[in-house]
């Protein structure tokens, strides 16, 4: 009477073989599925990110994850003056805040126009004024998005009683 061991031994030679190929077809699945591949993707998927941005750690690092490096930058200095004025620490990433994403419309279409590392990716809704164009480059791999935010206001301190206001950028 063959051990239980031998009588698996076909069984697992047969998952082996068949499990290695199925292995690297997922695996190719899944990399055709990069949300960074074109400009497009980068939007839709920053799009459904900042839908589900609700101020926990989680979701706004995805969403950050998909931003320029000059976005990042701009939400970094932003940290860090926030850090200072507050004495609290936060991550860039937490500079997103949820309720500055507010949807008007809903996409119907989108083109894009890319020049180099850079693209611009109209959309486009049901009507003529629903428009809106959204810059992104190709940094790290993948396209990002570009997000421009305002400049940061000259930080002006108090005068003192013994001398002049100080500016300082």
């Amino acid at each position: 009477m063959p051990r239980a061991a031998e009588r698996r031994a076909p069984v697992r030679g047969l998952a082996l073989r068949l499990g290695l190929p199925l292995a690297i077809f997922a695996a190719a699945g899944c990399d055709a599925r990069r949300v960074d591949a074109t400009p497009e993707s980068a939007v839709r998927e920053l799009t459904e990110r900042l839908r589900a941005l609700h101020g926990d750690r989680a979701s706004s690092t995805a969403v950050y994850e998909l931003l320029s490096a000059a976005t990042k930058e701009s939400l970094q200095a932003r940290s860090r003056r926030y850090g200072a004025a507050s004495g609290k620490n936060i991550a860039p990433a937490a500079m997103l805040a949820p309720a500055s994403y507010l949807e008007r419309w809903s996409t119907r279409e989108m083109s894009t126009k890319i020049v180099g590392a850079h693209a611009l990716v109209e959309l486009r809704g049901r009507t003529a004024d629903e428009r809106a164009e959204v810059r992104c480059v190709y940094e790290d791999g993948g396209w990002r998005v570009v997000i421009d935010l305002p400049p940061l206001p000259e930080v002006r301190v108090s005068p003192r009683e013994d001398g002049p206001e100080e500016v300082r950028r």
